[in-house]
């Protein structure tokens, strides 16, 4: 997802943020974007999943910070290092317009692998047989090479009835 995180910080808006409450927002450096990200514990296990939020950010993000009033601050600098974004330094506000997003909002592994959007899931978007698709993968740290992945498993989204104002998918 990103290459080089750098900051983070979690929604406690209140909702002036949209749905994404307690929910962390990340900085990437390299490639100027935002993720969100959201954790959950099984078994003693920190776990979570990261979804991309905005992209095409002015350069290189080197911290996040919620304002009172909920807006989202994202600030840095190219530092002469290669970043996507063409500035050499910027202070950019995102502010949530109030109209919702069709988006993932959350993805747990109990009870079943749930997968919760911001909004209903419409009939149209359930005809596809896959309208999404997930991926996990187990990383462990090895002193000598950092983060290494192992393994990866890839899922399919598939709901076939849509019930009524529930926004919950089953993986």
């Amino acid at each position: 997802m990103g290459r080089s995180i750098s900051a983070f910080s979690v929604n406690k808006t209140q909702g002036k943020f949209g749905p994404f409450e307690d929910q962390m927002f990340l900085g990437d450096y390299r490639i100027s974007i935002l993720m969100r990200a959201t954790t959950e514990q099984i078994n003693g296990v920190w776990q979570g999943a990261c979804d991309p939020f905005r992209e095409g950010l002015s350069t290189g993000i080197l911290n996040v910070e919620f304002t009172p009033a909920g807006n989202l601050l994202a600030g840095g600098t190219n530092r002469g290092w290669p970043v996507r974004g063409i500035k050499r330094f910027a202070l950019e506000r995102l502010h949530w317009s109030g109209k919702m997003p069709f988006e993932s909002n959350r993805i747990t592994i109990e009870p079943y692998g749930n997968g919760e959007l911001t909004s209903d899931v419409f009939p149209l978007h359930v005809l596809a047989p896959v309208s999404r698709r997930l991926r996990r993968t187990r990383n462990r740290t090895d002193k000598a090479k950092g983060k290494v992945s192992f393994a990866s498993r890839k899922w399919a989204i598939c709901q076939n009835k849509p019930r009524p104002f529930d926004p919950t998918v089953r993986v």
